[in-house]
């Protein structure tokens, strides 16, 4: 087992909004990134480069799972999963299942896993494009939490205690169960769980307590340590846990931390601060270019990188043993040349020393270094030292009188100082014979060695073959025991096979009768769902068509009112000109009235006079007549389109209509005027009677000022 610590992270990049969930495809070195606010799905590139961002417009996402590097499935806070395809183009989220409360995915792609608000299970899957989704019930219980690896499936139960952890093969957790384990029962509340080989972990977002399955392949135990923080999200590398702190730290527990832990607190084998912005709210394991590493998002949109290395072994130091006696001996060394006795020094550990030395270091005795570098290098390294020590044993007595006088100090020094050299001599003779005593006892030394060396190959090589003797006779029986193992556990294996195909067949027949009851509550759900969201759909079609048709009455509301508006003005300058006709008219007439009652006996000649003046004012009427006409003309056009638009219209018809005939019964008096006159015209070509004239202008002026006051 190599030892592993977390070295150092590095920011891949930063995407400024809040992270909800990351998935991870390693085949692809692609991470899919869920960001909130708005919500988005950022598609980053482990091996470099740009990250990608695709606009979803999804209401409180949750998870996210890759089925592929061009699709994937969102989860959002009411439990719909939608099915994301075509993430290269133009998006448009589809619902792929309904009360889902996680989701999950599979690191290979093209498939995820979605617990149900019942403990159901939920497959997902993509074929050409195209989401499936099929939804089952796992055996052995509701689920409670599930994690999915590239060939198993591990679940969390809900069971007796604190549930139960399985282990299935595959992608799903239809199979039977590979592995079991009883939780303890403080962890009923934990909802979350991630698996390997030979570790697993429960664990809760903002809580100290986890959960740790240790063991394996076939049995685990399971028991809850206190990591001392708030946890913010756990991953497995290889028998290692990684695990994020709300409070910004990742800390790594290697397996001997894991199986030692108590009811302390567990202590990180290796801890290293992230340096956040925000609180760490994401954590993904996984392999970049060969080398472990793990992923961190943050609630303010950072994205790390956290090398996870090897640890450093500690280097072995086989001759260790031996430079001691060296060293010793040259501590022995110079005590003696105090006393000018050198030769006692260097006979014990010379003899005692290597033997021990090399009882200890047999194993190493072919890797350790030849003894005579050891030796005589130990030996030269450290002459020096001896000399100083032996300078300051040699130091005379403090005098016990100051001397009278300056030179008698001075003398006193100088003997001092003859005394001192003197003393420095003796200890550099003494030096040289050790060296040499010392040189001689290595040669003995390095001799004595080697033939123990020699004895020792030789024992090693004998002990060697006989064990390899041994080991031989032992693999043949070991082999026979194995076959035999072999050969019944074949037999239990097939037994228990039969026996899991007897229970999957009924499990089979019952997950039948199961699917086949749910399908049809299912189909009932699918119907009452499907006629709720028509009933919906109409009623928000309903709803868009009376806001339309609310806009479009406004606006032809406002055309009627304009349209009302230029007919009021058209017919208020109609009338405004017809009263100005008929005052200039009635003017007209009442000064023919006049003029033909002051000279009606004057001549005929007057009065033809007075019938051209008459027909000029025929045909100014017949001007105004035609006048009236167009502007009558303009007004049934504009009475018809507002009879299109509003039923209201009708009256301003019928008031125009009424105008019409009133109209038409002035061209007829008109008309019948002209005929008048025409025929008076006429009669005056003869004999004029006046008084014949005079009545017939009386009956045409009373038939003009009646009109008037009708008009008015």
């Amino acid at each position: 087992m190599t030892p592993h610590r977390l070295t150092a992270n590095e920011k891949v990049t930063e995407l400024d909004t809040p992270i909800a969930s990351a998935a991870i495809l390693p085949g692809a070195l692609l991470l899919g990134v869920l960001l909130t606010g708005p919500t988005r799905l950022a598609l980053v590139p482990l091996g470099g480069g740009s990250a990608r961002v695709v606009d979803l417009h999804l209401d409180s996402p949750q998870e996210v799972a890759l089925l592929g590097p061009d699709a994937a499935l969102v989860r959002t806070a009411d439990g719909a999963v939608w099915a994301l395809a075509n993430l290269g183009g133009e998006v448009r989220p589809k619902v792929a299942a309904r009360e889902i409360r996680s989701l999950h995915a599979r690191p290979g792609g093209a498939h995820a896993l979605g617990i149900g608000a019942d403990g159901s299970a939920t497959a997902f899957s993509i074929s050409r494009g195209e989401v499936s989704a099929r939804t089952f019930t796992a055996r052995g219980g509701a689920l409670r939490a599930a994690d999915v690896d590239e060939h198993v499936t591990y679940v969390i139960a809900e069971g007796e205690g604190g549930g139960v952890f399985r282990i299935h093969p595959g992608a799903t957790p239809e199979l039977g169960t590979s592995a079991r384990a009883e939780l303890p029962r403080e962890a009923a509340e934990l909802d979350r769980v991630r698996g390997g080989a030979s570790l697993a972990v429960v664990f809760k977002r903002g809580e100290a307590g986890v959960a740790v399955i240790t063991g394996g392949p076939r049995r685990f135990d399971a028991k809850l340590v206190q990591l001392g923080a708030r946890v913010a999200d756990a991953a497995v590398i290889g028998s290692s846990l990684a695990v994020v702190f709300l409070d910004g730290r990742a800390a790594l527990y290697d397996e001997p931390t894991i199986a030692a832990a108590s009811a302390a607190v567990l202590a990180p084998t290796s801890e290293l601060a992230l340096g956040l912005r925000g609180r760490p709210r994401v954590l993904l394991a996984t392999s970049i270019k060969g080398a472990r590493a793990l992923c961190v998002g943050s609630t303010s949109g950072e994205l790390l990188s956290i090398t996870v290395s090897a640890a450093e072994a500690p280097a072995i130091e086989p001759v260790a043993a031996i430079e001691a006696p060296a060293a010793s001996a040259l501590a022995e060394v110079i005590e003696p040349a105090r006393a000018s006795a050198p030769a006692e020094t260097i006979e014990p550990p010379a003899a005692s020393a290597p033997a021990e030395t090399i009882e200890a270091e047999m194993p190493q005795i072919e890797a350790a270094p030849p003894i005579e570098e050891i030796a005589f290098e130990s030996l030269a390294a450290e002459p020096a030292p001896a000399i100083e020590p032996a300078v300051a044993a040699e130091e005379p007595a403090p005098i016990a009188a100051p001397a009278p006088d300056l030179a008698a100090r001075i003398a006193e020094f100088e003997a001092e100082l003859v005394g001192l050299r003197a003393a420095l001599a003796a200890v550099e003779a003494a030096s040289a014979r050790e060296r040499l005593d010392a040189a001689d006892d290595r040669a003995r030394l390095v001799s004595e060695h080697e033939a123990a060396r020699e004895n020792d190959r030789a024992e090693a090589a004998r002990d060697k073959a006989s064990a390899l003797a041994e080991i031989e006779a032992t693999r043949w029986k070991d082999r026979a025991d194995a076959a035999e193992d072999k050969a019944q556990a074949i037999a239990a294996i097939e037994a228990a096979r039969e026996k899991d195909r007897a229970e999957a067949a009924a499990d089979r027949a019952q997950a039948l009768a199961d699917a086949a009851e749910r399908a049809e509550r299912e189909l009932a759900v699918t119907v009452r769902v499907e006629r709720e969201e028509g009933e919906l759909l109409l009623s928000n079609r309903g709803r868009e068509l009376e806001s339309a048709n609310s806009a479009v009455i406004r606006a032809l509301q406002e055309e009627h009112a304009a349209a009302l508006a230029r007919v009021e003005q058209s017919h208020e300058l109609a009338l405004a000109s017809r009263d100005e006709a008929t005052a200039a008219l009635k003017q007209r007439f009442d000064e023919e009235q006049q003029a033909l009652a002051a000279e009606l006996d004057g001549a005929t000649k007057r009065l033809g006079v007075e019938i051209n003046r008459a027909l000029a004012a025929e045909a100014e009427l017949q001007v105004r007549a035609r006048h009236l006409a167009g502007e009558h003309a303009a007004a049934l056009a504009l009475q018809v389109e507002v009879e299109r638009l509003r039923e209201d219209a009708a009256r301003h018809k019928a008031e125009i209509t009424a105008r019409k005939a009133t109209i038409d019964k002035l061209e007829d008096a008109v008309g019948r005027e002209r005929e008048r006159a025409i025929a008076a015209e006429r009669a005056g070509a003869g004999v004029i009677n006046v008084d014949r004239a005079r009545e017939k202008l009386g009956g045409v002026l009373d038939r003009v000022r009646s009109e008037i006051q009708k008009r008015r």
